[in-house]
């Protein structure tokens, strides 16, 4: 029989006790102590083999479209909204699936914002394609009243005119911004499961995307390993979002509402 693994949701010492009790530890490794550090060390290489979600927000939302704005000296910048904080309304939430819903609330980004992280501006994500920084101050965040906006002052370069010449045409409007959450509040509703987002961990980049899919805002989450994504069901009202096999979290979040 293979040795016993961590089952979804068990803790640390209900493993332990089924770890000890199975019948092929025992026969193998009949001394208490080495069993017990067996165990263990099953545990532990479990937890680490577990990598941290970075996800993902599309923003297209029709308080601050992604635009360029041109400054008393003639130089331009690009502003935008990378998230936008939940004001009670359908548009500012993100439906994961039928019936499962998220909602970052209002301030999320205020501790964050306060510790400096450094985040780069990037076009569609692509690391390539970098048009500013916080750490070198061509990349500013705020928090406000609808969201995380940004402010860049982009390069001179090919790559920043391009994507400046297709926002003032229009054919770019939505941003996107990529994280790691902190603090979440699970609410369960008469028919549906609300997630709350109050904090988060990291913040690695926003910018100009190309497909941000609807007028409100919208999610891609998925791993910092990209797997196979298969998009979610979403009506029109509502954001649509991508899930990857790859995130632990969102199935964990399945089951949860599977169980219910």
């Amino acid at each position: 029989m293979p040795l016993p693994e961590p089952n979804e949701g068990e803790t640390h010492d209900e493993f332990v006790d089924r770890c000890m009790a199975n019948p092929t530890m025992n026969e193998e490794h009949p001394d208490n102590d080495q069993r017990y550090a067996i165990c263990e060390g099953i545990w532990e290489d479990d937890k680490k083999s577990i990598v941290p979600a970075v996800e993902r927000r599309f923003t297209a939302h029709k308080r601050a479209p992604v635009r360029v704005e041109t400054r008393a000296d003639g130089s331009k910048r690009i502003v935008g909204l990378a998230a936008v904080y939940y004001d009670g309304t359908k548009e500012t939430e993100y439906e994961l699936w039928p019936g499962v819903r998220e909602r970052i609330q209002p301030g999320a980004f205020a501790r964050i914002l306060k510790e400096k992280p450094d985040v780069r501006a990037l076009f569609n994500h692509d690391p390539n394609h970098i048009l500013g920084r916080t750490a070198k101050k061509t990349l500013i965040l705020r928090s406000t009243d609808d969201g995380l906006e940004y402010e860049i002052d982009p390069p001179d370069t090919q790559m920043a005119r391009d994507v400046m010449a297709l926002l003032e045409r229009g054919d770019i409007d939505g941003s996107s911004f990529s994280f790691r959450i902190k603090e979440e509040t699970t609410i369960n509703e008469e028919k549906d499961v609300i997630y709350e987002l109050a904090d988060f961990a990291q913040l690695y980049d926003v910018g100009p995307v190309t497909f941000p899919a609807y007028t409100a805002t919208t999610a891609d989450l998925r791993a910092l390993e990209i797997g196979r994504e298969r998009p979610a069901v979403a009506s029109p009202a509502a954001p649509k979002r991508q899930i990857s096999e790859a995130n632990a979290r969102l199935v964990a979040r399945a089951k949860k509402c599977i169980k219910k």
